[in-house]
């Protein structure tokens, strides 16, 4: 199976179209005809491919032609191989007729509220033939689906750890306190972090893969305060929903107060204000026209807030 996708990177795909109707219609006769070839011409071909595979890739009598268990393999392997070429040859042709070609970009939640709001009409007025698919989800999948090149770009809280992928930073945000209404310190107008000292603490899950939590943490130490972990949640509504109930205070954006609930009170932190940086992250070897056009958009949205 190893052969087989190695192969499948070097052998031309002439070769893998004339495997592929022989392996369909099991009968090389038919095979030429469909390929509009003569007989003695492919037979010579699929014996060159089975040479580069290194591999029967047939069972040939003079009855019947029949695939090994390596030919079923490496048809799945040609079948997938073909279909991309034929996917990425209909994409190049709709973007040079039309100018529009797909953009898949997945949001963290903060990055969801702060930035696609601003980044979006600019980004449909620069490309109103582009098909913007947006999504939401947990850093690490952003970061897998960039990897994976499931996904185009990414924006999301610049905390975490790869070399495959290019980061630039696009946006800090002042963060503040959020504590339920009832909480003692919630009518003040602005307070200390180590007013918050021995407070117990709701923050977004460090499984999350963002380095938020650790980024919270690590501000709480600085000035000098040892944060009481009592929640992790995976979601910002999870994260309201549990300090409204009394559960524990937080550091969120102060820019996310709109998404509040009646029970939250947001608590401006006294100067100088601690932040979360957010970034738009993508693979380095994607040149496509319409992600260089987003990221252009990004930096322009937010150059003068970086």
């Amino acid at each position: 199976m190893h052969g087989v996708c190695r192969v499948g990177q070097i052998v031309e795909l002439r070769l893998l179209r004339y495997f592929v109707a022989v392996a369909e219609e099991l009968h090389f006769g038919r095979a030429a005809q469909r390929l509009h070839i003569s007989q003695p011409p492919l037979s010579s071909q699929i014996r060159l491919l089975e040479d580069e595979v290194g591999v029967p890739l047939l069972l040939r009598t003079k009855r019947s032609v029949q695939l090994t268990p390596a030919g079923r393999a490496f048809l799945a392997e040609a079948r997938q191989i073909l279909d991309r070429t034929a996917r990425a040859k209909e994409v190049a042709r709709r973007a040079e007729s039309t100018g529009a070609t797909q953009l898949v970009v997945a949001c963290g939640p903060v990055s969801m509220c702060a930035v696609v709001p601003v980044v979006l009409p600019i980004f449909r007025e620069r490309c109103p033939g582009a098909d913007l698919v947006l999504t939401e989800s947990m850093p690490t999948g952003i970061i897998e689906g960039l990897q994976k090149g499931q996904l185009d770009a990414g924006l999301v809280v610049s905390y975490f750890d790869t070399i495959a992928l290019k980061r630039e930073i696009i946006l800090s945000l002042p963060l503040a306190a959020v504590l339920a209404k009832s909480h003692p310190l919630a009518k003040q107008k602005r307070i200390r972090l180590t007013q918050l000292e021995g407070e117990p603490c709701v923050l977004l899950s460090r499984g999350m893969g963002s380095g938020f939590s650790q980024h919270i943490v690590g501000l709480f130490q600085w000035r000098g305060v040892t944060p009481r972990l009592a929640h992790e949640v995976t979601t910002l509504q999870a994260l309201f929903a549990m300090v409204a109930a009394g559960y524990g205070v937080s550091l969120v954006p102060e820019s996310l107060a709109r998404l509040a609930g009646p029970g939250i009170a947001f608590v401006e932190l006294q100067e100088p204000k601690p932040t979360i940086q957010l970034c738009m992250a993508w693979r380095a070897n994607n040149v496509s026209p319409v992600l260089l056009t987003f990221l252009e958009v990004v930096r322009g949205c937010f150059r003068e807030r970086t």
